[in-house]
């Protein structure tokens, strides 16, 4: 049981966290659905802890039931973003690989990708290297950083989730 209600309040202060910086957008995108929400919370121990006791069900804003209920929620955000269906297999490829936990066997890069049109973007300070097919350049964030006006969006961004952070009730 108490697997299941750990599972249950991860998912639903899942939910929740996607609802309250739901207003919170980069470039038109959503950023709380592009976040990797565990890494997020892993930091507060005092919550993480309390992800199996049932007193935390009374703080949260939402009821799931199952992994399904999640997965609906994501499916709508999805749905907002519609895929181009014509590829374009002329174009670069960048994957932005944040907290190092892309995991593609060199086989799949090999394969589906132009090693030439192809870079990894990582961060200099990740905890490790991350395991990719060699022949992919690889590139890091903190290079970027200094462009004109990515300050000015950052601060924006940060902006709009203290606002969002304030008008809600942080009772999690």
């Amino acid at each position: 049981m108490a697997k299941q209600l750990y599972e249950q309040h991860y998912w639903t202060l899942y939910t929740d966290f996607l609802d309250m910086f739901q207003t919170v957008k980069y470039k038109g995108y959503n950023l709380a659905y592009l976040c990797h929400f565990r890494s997020l919370i892993s930091k507060n121990e005092p919550l993480f802890n309390r992800l199996g006791d049932s007193s935390l069900t009374h703080n949260l804003h939402h009821t799931l039931q199952s992994g399904i209920d999640i997965q609906k929620q994501f499916d709508g955000f999805l749905s907002q973003y519609p895929v181009n269906q014509q590829a374009n297999s002329k174009g670069q490829v960048v994957f932005h690989d944040v907290y190092n936990l892309l995991r593609f066997p060199d086989h799949f890069f090999n394969h589906n990708f132009d090693a030439k049109q192809s870079m990894l973007l990582l961060e200099k300070n990740s905890r490790k290297n991350a395991r990719v097919n060699r022949s992919i350049l690889k590139s890091y964030i903190e290079d970027y950083l200094n462009q004109p006006n990515i300050e000015t969006d950052i601060r924006k961004v940060k902006t709009k989730a203290n606002k969002v952070m304030k008008k809600t009730d942080t009772t999690h």
